[in-house]
């Protein structure tokens, strides 16, 4: 299964320059339902947010056992997608 990492977007700076903060404690988003009945979940950078120019992610769902074939589908797409390589504006 494919999902997003979090459901909410990237921070984003105020017209004050005040950066909107999202504080994640533990295991939280979509990911912590898979994690409670153990089910293995690899996250992966899926590019830049068009709105904010922040990273954003996606996960994938196994199911259970199943973390050798979820890796190498994790390897093969950061392989074709190199969203890892990416800079926010901001780093660059």
């Amino acid at each position: 299964m494919l999902q997003p990492t979090q459901t909410a977007d990237t921070p984003t700076r105020s017209s004050t320059g005040e950066l909107t903060i999202v504080t994640l404690s533990g295991t939280s988003g979509p990911q912590k339902m898979w994690d409670s009945i153990g089910f293995p979940v690899v996250a992966l950078p899926a590019g830049l947010s068009p709105t904010t120019q922040l990273p954003v992610g996606i996960q994938l769902v196994a199911q259970p056992y199943a973390e050798e074939p979820l890796l190498q589908i994790a390897l093969d797409y950061q392989a074709a997608h190199p969203y890892h390589l990416l800079l926010p504006p901001a780093y660059r």
